[in-house]
């Protein structure tokens, strides 16, 4: 169930202290298990998209600071503990660092090669309003861009495609939607991880078939679907392919090589049913 959605933007906070900025449009759900913080709180829109608050900064229960996630892009390594510090945070914003020897998230990219509507922005007022929104689902389509359970999760969609209609889902007022970029995509495993999922960013898919969004059992935080079903389109570039794209999460069609946090390089025209992707929602 959730309450009555919001005219305007407002700040919640939840029983254990934790404070989350609702975009106008949008109403936080009011059972135990979707109204928390670090269980993953649920906001919803009068047409049943959902999002997750991801957290930045001091995450408490009880009034208690329990851990801190930082925003930023990281290094994750297969079985490997996620990594404490980051390799980019708002502190060493840069277009060209690198993850590893040729992930970049970069504004610089070809025509076809679709970027982060305003990166920096991103970064910014998600360190002020401590967190951002995170699709709950992969993206549907269903008349336009959804992100809600038990539908068709949209495949067969190319790079830059995704992130048009990403940006199309109706985000109400002031808020903008977009395709998931590296910091929201990193941040979320490593907010996952530190609420009591070690060794999420390492998961392969649940499911070796297509199935509907949210039905591969594969939920964290009220997230699903994050190493399982679709591989997703972000807005990040491979600096050491001709196919400059990259794509992130498990793949029901490759299970051994794809999971949570792998990148994957993949060419900038490249679809297939397997292909999908999710929103973010965020203050510009």
């Amino acid at each position: 169930m959730f309450g009555k959605t919001n005219e305007g933007s407002v700040s919640y906070t939840d029983s254990d202290g934790n404070v989350a900025k609702i975009p106008d449009g949008y109403a936080v759900g009011t059972s135990e298990n979707v109204n928390k913080v670090t269980g993953g709180l649920v906001a919803q829109d009068n047409e049943g998209n959902q999002f997750v608050w991801i957290p930045v900064g001091d995450i408490k229960k009880s009034g208690t600071t329990v851990f801190t996630v930082t925003l930023g892009r990281y290094a994750f390594a297969k079985d490997q503990p996620i990594p404490e510090t980051p390799v980019q945070t708002q502190a060493n914003y840069s277009e060209k660092i690198l993850i590893g020897p040729k992930f970049q998230e970069s504004i610089n990219q070809t025509e076809s090669n679709a970027h982060a509507k305003d990166l920096k922005t991103f970064i910014d007022n998600a360190i002020i309003d401590g967190g951002y929104w995170f699709g709950r689902y992969e993206a549907s389509n269903n008349s336009g861009t959804k992100s809600r359970y038990d539908e068709e999760a949209w495949g067969n969609v190319t790079q830059s495609i995704a992130s048009k209609e990403a940006r199309n889902l109706k985000a109400s007022g002031t808020y903008q939607s977009d395709l998931v970029n590296s910091y929201a995509w990193d941040t979320a495993i490593v907010f996952i991880e530190k609420s009591g999922h070690a060794g999420y960013a390492s998961q392969n898919s649940k499911n070796t078939t297509k199935l509907n969004t949210g039905k591969s059992r594969d939920k964290v935080c009220n997230i699903y679907d994050i190493s399982s079903n679709c591989v997703e389109w972000n807005t990040e570039t491979c600096t050491a392919s001709a196919g400059p794209c990259t794509a992130r999460g498990g793949n029901y069609s490759n299970i051994g090589s794809y999971y949570a946090s792998v990148r994957s390089v993949n060419n900038v025209g490249t679809s297939g049913s397997n292909y999908s992707f999710r929103t973010t929602l965020y203050r510009p």
